[in-house]
């Protein structure tokens, strides 16, 4: 049944301009915010940079346009209650939410690697020259360090993008909720700086630890380790941890629109 619901969902997400609208948006986050602070003497240096301003939020806002009002679109038309009638409540929200997540998660990584593509055509990936980039600071601290060779350029924006996008995928969830609570999709879609400003810095404070576990920036915005010298392990815990949010939100998603079907 969720497959049914799946397939309608994403022949809807590719053939709507809004996915390739919040992909635009979050390169075009990565520009502003270049350009109004500065350059570094490669692609890597420049992005490690850009990552420090708070601008750079605006690109989950940015990520959640593309799918995160989808379930506030189908209960204004009330394309949600012919939906259900013809199936599962269940595996219809469960589609959506799969859908919001790969969406938001997918127009963050195209963003990434367009802007590392741009930026390439001007400056070179990396520098080896000492005093003259970060390569080695990033290497050693971040989990996808490996990847930053001539011939990994891709994978490790590729890579970059996804941990990003698991943020942003949580974030776009969270915009789906409230949006059914709230029903305006301007503030739906503003949400995400919010909630990641309130994530960021209360999180920790909220279950009474300071703990690399909880760090949210660390964890999917600077790629920091969370077992020292063991970056599998550390992807692997990010992973784990945004799809546990996700399973919590789906559970409101659904309690909600169950709410409004009865």
């Amino acid at each position: 049944m969720v497959r049914n619901y799946l397939k309608a969902d994403m022949y809807r997400l590719l053939c709507s301009p809004q996915l390739y609208i919040a992909a635009g948006s979050v390169l075009a986050v990565y520009m502003v915010s270049t350009l109004q602070n500065m350059w570094g003497g490669c692609v890597l240096d420049t992005f490690w940079i850009v990552k420090f301003y708070s601008f750079i939020i605006c690109m989950f806002a940015g990520a959640s346009i593309s799918f995160s009002n989808s379930l506030l679109e189908d209960t204004e038309h009330k394309f949600f209650e012919i939906s259900i009638l013809r199936g599962n409540c269940k595996a219809y929200v469960r589609s959506k939410v799969i859908c919001c997540f790969v969406a938001s998660v997918s127009a963050i990584i195209c963003g990434t690697v367009l802007y590392a593509a741009l930026l390439h055509t001007k400056i070179p990936f990396f520098s080896e020259i000492e005093g003259y980039s970060n390569v080695d600071a990033i290497r050693e601290n971040e989990i996808f360090g490996s990847l930053i060779t001539e011939n990994g350029f891709v994978l490790y924006f590729v890579c970059s993008g996804l941990m990003m996008g698991l943020l942003g995928g949580m974030l776009s969830l969270v915009s789906m909720w409230l949006s059914l609570i709230v029903k305006n999709r301007m503030f739906a879609i503003c949400f995400p700086i919010i909630g990641y400003y309130f994530a960021v810095n209360y999180l920790s404070g909220l279950f009474g630890m300071e703990s690399v576990l909880f760090d949210i920036n660390g964890i999917y915005l600077y790629f920091c380790y969370v077992f020292e010298g063991k970056p599998i392990y550390s992807f692997l815990y990010a992973v784990f941890l945004a799809v546990c949010v996700s399973l919590v939100l789906e559970k409101g998603i659904y309690q909600r629109v169950c709410r409004r079907w009865r």
